[in-house]
């Protein structure tokens, strides 16, 4: 008759070797269910956060445009934080109110999808020397986030590089800009967050023609 070994020492209570992987197994099944419910929670987490530092940007925009009555010019070339020529980091010293040079890299600059800045501006609405009216702005994109292997699918050397990247633009991209560029990851379960003209802010899983557009020319 076959019995058993207790796992430790004779007498002292414990417990068996099948009872052991029943309880290990028990806890494979509890973390295989658990992990995919908090891989959700946290990419959920990182996008709600990604969609407030848009809504920030967003101020940073509306205020630039009251003072300049313009948004900043989109310059052509690389920039980076600290040269204060690109228009994400003169609208995110507007939101902080802040014109001194040794103003850190803030973190409403950040997707934290993917822990750099990742934002690039819709280059068309930025150039436009009008503003939309009431109806068009809710359909205008402005500002979205880009994917975490941006600037790798785009043939540049490296992702570092462009840490802090202030002057992304999407000029001659055609309809949809970056949004879904091909052989980039979208940042947020394979959707972008998107801020448009009017101030308000959304995350989309595809193109949506209904919704969004980058000006009445496209």
């Amino acid at each position: 008759m076959m019995v058993c070994e207790k796992v430790g020492t004779a007498g002292s209570g414990g417990f068996t070797l099948v009872e052991l992987l029943v309880v290990i197994a028990i806890i494979a099944i509890l973390m295989a269910i658990l992990l995919p419910a908090l891989t959700m929670a946290r990419d959920r987490a990182r996008r709600a956060k990604c969609q407030s530092n848009l809504r920030q940007l967003g101020l940073g925009m509306e205020m630039y445009q009251n003072q300049y009555e313009h948004l900043p010019p989109w310059l052509g070339g690389d920039r980076t934080w600290g040269d204060r020529h690109g228009w994400l980091e003169k609208i995110a010293r507007l939101v902080y109110r802040a014109e001194k040079r040794d103003l850190g890299p803030p973190g409403i600059c950040v997707c934290p999808a993917i822990g750099r800045f990742g934002f690039s501006c819709n280059q068309h609405h930025f150039s436009s020397p009008t503003e939309p009216n009431y109806r068009e702005a809710k359909t205008i994109i402005a500002i979205y986030d880009i994917g975490p292997n941006f600037w790798r699918t785009l043939g540049r050397p490296s992702e570092e590089a462009y840490k802090y990247e202030t002057d992304l633009s999407d000029e001659y991209r055609g309809k949809m800009g970056f949004l879904w560029w091909p052989g980039v990851i979208p940042p947020h379960r394979r959707g972008h967050n998107i801020l448009f003209s009017d101030g308000h802010v959304k995350w989309f899983r595809r193109w949506d023609d209904r919704e969004m557009t980058r000006g009445p020319d496209y």
